[in-house]
């Protein structure tokens, strides 16, 4: 955002609830929120909720385009993002995606048909369409180099003492709260001295935190806000 800003571009954001009261103080730019979620790995009533969601933002996203105007699409991936980056194609205005992963996401999969770029943060190995790999760029990380290089530990050059940072999607896996804390356990018992920072969905935090006190493992366990 802070390029746009120092290029001078207007910049209008189309988030959810969660990403707009990030920036909801900002006076800087313009947002609105769209509200879609997956429909996968859902019973029948809710994934036909999320296919509402879906589509009624489709509708608002029209709304928005045909009121603003804009002049470029630049989407980010997820089903936030989707209904934005799908109208782009309505109104003939260019779009361009970006994936941080390394497995082409569900969303950026299906919009890279029709996207001019495809922006990624590195190399995608997985679900990535060889008949689009003419529109591949790849950038790094879009994250701000203070957001990358911070620590909240002091640097230490023993090499038997490291920090992990498991950042597990936007609201932090599942899987990752199940899995990473005995990966971590077993890096210790190799006679490693292991900081650990973790995000991970609300239910977990504290059984996930009762773990790494147990074993005495240094950590900072967050859930996504």
């Amino acid at each position: 955002m802070k390029h746009f800003f120092d290029k001078e571009y207007k910049v209008l954001l189309v988030t959810d609830n969660r990403g707009n009261n990030l920036v909801k103080n900002s006076s800087e730019f313009k947002s609105y929120i769209l509200s879609a979620g997956t429909p996968t790995n859902k019973n029948l009533l809710k994934k036909f909720f999320s296919y509402f969601l879906i589509f009624y933002s489709i509708i608002r996203s029209i709304i928005i385009l045909k009121n603003e105007k804009p002049d470029l699409i630049l989407g980010f991936g997820g089903y936030v993002s989707f209904p934005i980056s799908f109208t782009s194609k309505f109104f003939n205005l260019p779009l361009i995606i970006y994936e941080n992963n390394m497995v082409l996401g569900r969303a950026n999969k299906y919009l890279s048909s029709f996207s001019k770029k495809i922006l990624l943060a590195k190399k995608a190995t997985k679900n990535f369409p060889e008949k689009y790999k003419n529109k591949i760029y790849e950038v790094g990380s879009i994250l701000n180099k203070n957001i990358i290089n911070y620590s909240p530990f002091e640097e230490n050059e023993n090499k038997e003492k490291f920090s992990i940072l498991v950042l597990g999607g936007s609201q932090g896996a599942e899987i990752f709260g199940t899995v990473i804390p005995t990966v971590v356990k077993m890096i210790q018992d190799e006679g490693y001295e292991i900081e650990i920072n973790q995000q991970c969905i609300i239910n977990q935090k504290n059984s996930i935190i009762d773990f790494y006190k147990k074993h005495n493992i240094k950590n900072y366990v967050f859930e996504f806000d």
